[in-house]
């Protein structure tokens, strides 16, 4: 097996990383999916900068396990995907932040898998990722309030902009929702996708460079939007033809 400090991809569990090796070999990786099973003794009190690294996935195994302690000793300053796979509902919000703003990175994928993920910590997050093109959530029970802050609204989005004004393609395939919450992604989503009769759709989302935003691509919907009112379904239907990618359910190629 070759050394970790030679290796450039890493994937696997910290459990198999020998306790001798420390972790400054992280460093040196362009690639690394951690599954966090086992703790690190000492790595807490390090400093890991990994200036060639542009995907890290981080996956909680343990409910019990604190995986800010890994978290919070990286800066990965050309970070473009970020994954993170957590077992409890906000003990890494403060984490994740704290590595967006040390690395200064400019993050364009962000896959979050977070149990009853709120409005709140959700958004906290994504305040942090201005250029993200790429979103995935995976959270039980989401609630109306969770895209409220997406909309994008001309009339109002010099003094009050939405958020992710880069966004193309969102996953929520894997999340559940209440009633009112597919309702508000709906709304959303014709926000960022309808445009109003004779303008095009450079002058609809266009303008100052600090106030455009760019139109959705693709959306991905749990198979219970297949069951939903006929209404609905409808403005899916029309939207499809109009050109928006929808899928239903989770898809096989965006598991961490």
């Amino acid at each position: 097996m070759m050394p970790l400090d030679q290796l450039k991809v890493y994937q696997g569990p910290t459990s198999s990383i020998p306790p001798e090796s420390g972790c400054q070999w992280i460093s040196n990786l362009h690639w690394c999916a951690l599954a966090a099973n086992g703790q690190q003794p000492g790595w807490d009190s390090k400093e890991v900068h990994a200036p060639h690294m542009r995907e890290f996935s981080i996956q909680e195994r343990i409910q019990e396990l604190n995986t800010t302690a890994i978290l919070n000793i990286l800066t990965l300053p050309v970070l473009e995907v970020l994954r993170v796979k957590a077992a409890g509902r906000d003990r890494l919000r403060d984490s994740i932040i704290g590595l967006l703003d040390r690395s200064m990175c400019i993050l364009t994928e962000l896959c979050l898998d977070i149990p009853d993920l709120t409005a709140p910590i959700m958004n906290t997050i994504l305040i942090h990722t201005p250029q993200l093109v790429r979103l995935r959530i995976t959270s039980k029970k989401l609630l109306p309030n969770f895209v409220e802050d997406w909309i994008y609204d001309p009339k109002t989005h010099a003094d009050n902009p939405c958020i992710l004004q880069h966004l193309e393609q969102l996953d929520l395939g894997r999340s559940t929702f209440t009633p009112g919450a597919e309702i508000a992604l709906l709304q959303m989503v014709q926000s960022r996708w309808e445009i109003p009769e004779k303008m095009t759709v450079e002058k609809y989302f266009g303008g100052p460079a600090v106030h455009s935003i760019v139109r959705l691509r693709s959306i991905q919907v749990p198979y219970k939007f297949q069951r939903t009112k006929r209404s609905q379904k409808k403005i899916l239907r029309v939207w499809k033809e109009e050109g928006l990618e929808i899928q239903f359910g989770p898809g096989s190629q965006n598991r961490l």
